[in-house]
């Protein structure tokens, strides 16, 4: 190996060493999609964990008798009627700090409503009863309803009319619903437009966080429709905001699948990192929904929509030496051309060539050798055995040059 292939080595060597982890962005609190189209568990993308599906009368059943439904408007659904999501639980609220509830739901005709149905939150503690003092927040098909030191005065009419308009209707379309918490102010928020305003006079009273539910709680309260793109913010949203989750949010489709081909693959993934460096910030590509388009983005896509690990070249889930070979035949490593490599030749990072700093991203991402990508981050390798990784890959590469 040429003296400046050891040197180039040291250098990347050195820089995995002194990366240290930054925690991910806290303004996405929880962010469950309900698009899964299998199983019991319905993933999040946000912190936190997956939510737990627990067995009930569906709608729409599937042959594996599963919440899972394809709807016409918004593609793969959760649909209800019996069933409900154990998905974590909620922060503590006072009357400084900011939260935001987002979510589409449809309801049929048989939901009724008004109602005191769970459609998200809760009405009990984690133990099963009242919390004490009572308290509870939950969206019903009547309104929100934030129990505050068992009084009512903290709930938020959907509407100041004194009609039917006021509560969601069981009329079977999809509608978008929002609440923002600034402080003490409470804003209600249908298909992107303010529909009403509340002042909260309560803060929580009682000691413990409270659970936060899909569709009902423990076989009680719950509620009869479908549901979507369930988002929770530890930030107070704006309208623009707001209106873009429902913008960004019609149509059904699967996340992350940028031309429509109906998988997630390596062409994705190049058009948001084409995006991503045009500094555009299109709505379109903004998967985490900060009205920006970057590197965050990137990561959603890989992390959380593909469920790999950056450096699984030929996205086959697996992060391993076939990856090395792949974009060393490729041919593209630190190459005189400007801007042409792409995810299966190399630019893991994103800036659209591959160069060293690539192998830093995909070691610190922590899969190499790692096997699938669980739902939980695994940890980084210890910074020994990624050195020798490095070492081995370098030789690899010096190989194939000679």
């Amino acid at each position: 190996m040429k003296l400046v292939d050891w040197l180039k080595t040291i250098s990347l060597v050195a820089a995995l060493l002194a990366v240290v982890n930054t925690p991910a962005s806290a303004d996405l609190y929880g962010h469950w999609p309900l698009d899964d189209g299998e199983g019991d568990v319905a993933r999040n993308l946000g912190p936190g964990d997956d939510g737990d599906i627990f067995d009930g009368d569906f709608l729409g059943l599937g042959d594996d008798g599963s919440v899972w439904v394809e709807d016409d408007d918004r593609g793969m659904v959760a649909g209800f009627a019996g069933a409900f999501v154990e998905a974590g639980e909620l922060p503590m609220m006072d009357l400084e700090n900011n939260f935001s509830w987002a979510f589409w739901a449809k309801q049929p005709e048989e939901q009724a409503s008004p109602s005191n149905d769970i459609i998200i939150g809760s009405r009990f503690g984690f133990g099963g009863g009242d919390t004490a003092p009572r308290e509870f927040i939950k969206f019903t098909p009547n309104r929100f309803e934030y129990h505050m030191n068992a009084g009512f005065d903290n709930d938020l009419q959907y509407d100041l009319c004194e009609c039917p308009e006021r509560h969601i209707p069981s009329d079977d379309e999809w509608y978008h619903h929002a609440v923002v918490k600034n402080g003490s102010e409470l804003a209600y928020y249908r298909d992107g437009e303010l529909w009403n305003e509340h002042e909260l006079l309560d803060p929580m009273y009682s000691d413990e966080p409270l659970p936060f539910n899909l569709a009902g709680q423990n076989g009680q309260e719950t509620w009869t429709g479908y549901l979507s793109d369930v988002r929770l913010y530890d930030h107070a949203l704006t309208e623009a905001e707001v209106a873009d989750i429902v913008s960004g949010g019609g149509g059904g489709g699967l996340p992350g699948d940028f031309n429509n081909d109906g998988v997630l693959d390596a062409a994705d993934i190049d058009l948001l990192t084409v995006e991503a460096n045009a500094g555009t910030n299109n709505a379109s590509f903004d998967l985490n929904n900060d009205a920006l388009v970057d590197g965050a983005d990137r990561e959603v896509w890989v992390n959380d929509l593909r469920r790999t690990w950056f450096g699984d070249s030929n996205l086959d889930g697996i992060f391993n030496s076939s990856d090395f070979v792949s974009v060393f035949t490729a041919g593209e490593y630190e190459d005189a051309a400007a801007g042409n490599s792409t995810w299966g030749t190399g630019d893991w990072n994103g800036d659209l060539e591959f160069n060293s700093s690539d192998f830093v991203t995909a070691f610190v991402s922590g899969g190499f050798e790692q096997g699938e990508r669980p739902a939980a981050a695994q940890a980084v390798p210890e910074p020994g055995s990624v050195m020798l990784v490095l070492m081995g890959v370098i030789a690899l590469f010096a190989a194939r040059r000679r």
